[in-house]
């Protein structure tokens, strides 16, 4: 029994660590296999790409939209209310119509419920995600406010232009005029959205200021009261008129002419490496396999 174990234990090879020539050796002998994964994930990914539906980008660069509180200066404020108001309390209250609170509101609710009730009621939006790969379930005739908020918070986003305040959105579509269509409608209801809230906000604080004003009997109260009246139906013209009021169009609404997917050269690379990484798989399965 003895001398049966050590001789098979004499017959058996040496384990070392495979050195430099072992592995260009074994590096040459999966040439062949490597060679044809090779091949056939290149063939892959061309048949991808050519057959691929091609999507283009739309994108335009919006910033905050200047104040109503820009043009009145702190000495204006100081000399109008006086001890009943502070510029500084008055700003405060005044935050609702802020140009950054304004911008940060379009922000969330350009991805949100308020802007995708609006944009269903458009059917040329409703037609154009339909044609989106993205957007395709059993039923395509009904398209509810959940489902297009789930699409814009998807396929719509919002992206930092550099250290600014400045934003860029941003969406793709195999339609190049339906992205800027799509990208600039979004856009727009959203302002709309936030220029009714703030409309009757202000009507609101108008009705108060005027039952207020009625009501005051010092002078100086009516003068700071009448004073702010006066900004307040000021904001009322800003918020009715038709130029930006949330945001506005820093750089204009532009697509790029070229697909921004699928990108050719970079499937090209990950094909090439998938097809040594398997094809060297398939080497090593062979060679222990007719070991």
């Amino acid at each position: 029994m003895t001398d049966n174990t050590s001789q098979t234990s004499q017959y058996s090879p040496p384990f070392h660590d495979p050195s430099l020539k072992d592995i260009l050796l074994d590096i040459a002998q999966a040439r062949w296999s490597v060679l044809l994964m090779c091949i056939f994930t290149i063939i892959t990914s061309v048949a991808f790409t050519h057959f691929a539906t091609p999507y283009y980008r739309s994108s335009v660069v919006i910033g905050p939209s200047e104040s109503p509180m820009d043009a009145v200066s702190r000495q204006n404020l100081d000399s109008a209310l006086g001890p009943v108001y502070s510029p500084a309390e008055f700003l405060r209250l005044s935050r609702q119509e802020d140009r950054q609170d304004r911008f940060t509101r379009l922000e969330v609710l350009i991805t949100g419920q308020a802007v995708a009730q609006a944009l269903i009621q458009d059917p040329k939006i409703i037609n154009g995600v339909l044609r989106d790969r993205f957007m395709h379930r059993d039923n395509h005739e009904n398209i509810s406010a959940a489902l297009m908020d789930e699409y814009l918070d998807r396929n719509l986003s919002i992206r930092l232009v550099g250290d600014t305040s400045l934003r860029r959105l941003v969406y793709d579509h195999p339609e190049p005029e339906f992205g800027q269509y799509f990208i600039q409608k979004a856009f727009l209801q959203a302002n709309q959205h936030i220029q009714n809230q703030d409309t009757e906000n202000i009507q609101r604080r108008i009705e108060h200021l005027i039952k207020s004003l009625n009501m005051a009997s010092n002078p100086d109260q009516k003068n700071a009261l009448a004073f702010l009246l006066t900004l307040e139906e000021q904001r009322l013209m800003l918020a009715s008129s038709n130029t930006g009021y949330a945001a506005q169009i820093v750089d204009p609404f532009m697509t790029t002419e070229k697909p921004v997917w699928p990108r050719p050269f970079l499937f090209l690379a990950c094909a090439i490496l998938v097809g040594i990484l398997f094809g060297y798989i398939i080497h090593l399965f062979t060679k222990a396999f007719n070991t």
